[in-house]
């Protein structure tokens, strides 16, 4: 212990000071004011500024004692005993630093083409001091900085891009620095069309009244399911084998059953069936699909083949076509095109 601190000075005794990054007891250290004194592998009072030799250990020369004692009270303990482990030489059992990251986002994900996209990463590293680095899959890239916690970038085409995000940590030369990197997949579409495109299905969301409806082919029924509370509150029997299902302009909710050949046009607030639409025998209708403006539905007939094209207020048929022979699904685009599968 050195003979000259005491209380009665102001000093203080840090007992076996240890290196957290190469784990080792390196020496006490005694600080008071702009001193600093020590035992062990820490530069004392004695050491010559600036020289070199066996207890410089790298040859890097001691280090001044006021630069000690600022190292301590602005970056810490750690970065003083590791300081001092490379200026003793030592090379014991290491401690591996750790950089864990703890979330990762994208906004908006899915992106647009054209759009500004927002990456985001939160890390944390053992000492501090991280730098981030970006791929976006394009070619693109951003370089290390401690900036680049957020960055923003646009894509110009469509696709699916692997996102990378590399968090780098410094350590103590010539140690090289600690790095970790996560990826994610991301799409880009081209910016949605209004109105959107409809297709037909065998389930529709009714996001005005929170309600899931769906057919149920071997029961000849349709039922409708809570959105919330994931419970089924109603449940309506139309024609033999519903195969597609459909909501309209007006809210109503129309099945196509391919059995019986009809579609079922039904009430989504009480779920009443409010009238049923005869389609020719042995027709087998297959899909519905409205247009995106909910003010016609169209029908593929999968036994005689071709669409046909129904008002919604009068549930009439307005207009049909025998192409193609046994029509299934079907599609309305933005622009009103009508496509068959």
């Amino acid at each position: 212990m050195p003979a000259g601190p005491g209380s009665d000075e102001g000093w203080r005794r840090t007992p076996d000071v240890r290196d957290l990054r190469l784990g080792a007891v390196v020496g006490d250290m005694w600080s008071g004011g702009m001193n600093t004194r020590s035992e062990g592998a820490i530069p004392d009072e004695n050491s010559k500024e600036g020289s070199s030799g066996p207890e410089c250990g790298l040859g890097l020369g001691c280090f001044p004692i006021r630069s000690f004692d600022y190292m301590r009270k602005t970056l810490g303990i750690l970065a003083l005993c590791a300081l001092a482990s490379v200026a003793s030489g030592y090379r014991g059992p290491a401690i591996p630093l750790t950089i864990t990251i703890n979330s990762f986002t994208i906004a908006p994900d899915p992106a647009v083409v054209g759009a500004t996209t927002t990456f985001t990463v939160n890390a944390t590293g053992t000492v501090g001091g991280l730098s981030y680095q970006w791929t976006f899959g394009d070619g693109s890239t951003i370089s290390f900085s401690p900036l680049n916690s957020t960055v923003t970038h646009q894509y110009t085409q469509p696709g699916h891009y692997t996102v990378t995000v590399e968090v780098q940590e410094p350590q103590i030369p010539p140690a090289a620095p600690l790095l970790v990197s996560q990826d994610m997949l991301l799409q880009v579409h081209y910016p949605l069309k209004t109105p959107r495109p409809t297709h037909s299905s065998t389930i529709v969301l009714d996001s005005t009244r929170s309600k899931v409806w769906c057919v149920n082919i071997d029961s000849d029924t349709v039922a409708r399911v809570d959105v919330a509370t994931h419970v089924k509150d109603r449940e309506v029997s139309v024609g033999q084998t519903p195969r597609s299902i459909a909501q309209a302009g007006d809210g109503t909710i129309w099945v196509v059953s391919q059995q019986h050949p009809s579609i079922s046009v039904i009430h989504p607030d009480t779920a009443a069936l409010l009238h049923v639409v005869p389609l020719p025998h042995g027709s087998l209708p297959y899909g519905i699909a409205m247009s995106p403006d909910g003010q016609s539905a169209f029908v593929t007939l999968q036994g005689t083949g071709g669409v046909r094209k129904f008002n919604v207020a009068s549930r009439t048929q307005v207009a049909a076509g025998t192409e193609p022979s046994k029509a299934r699904g079907v599609a309305v685009t933005s622009d009103g095109r009508v496509l068959v599968t």
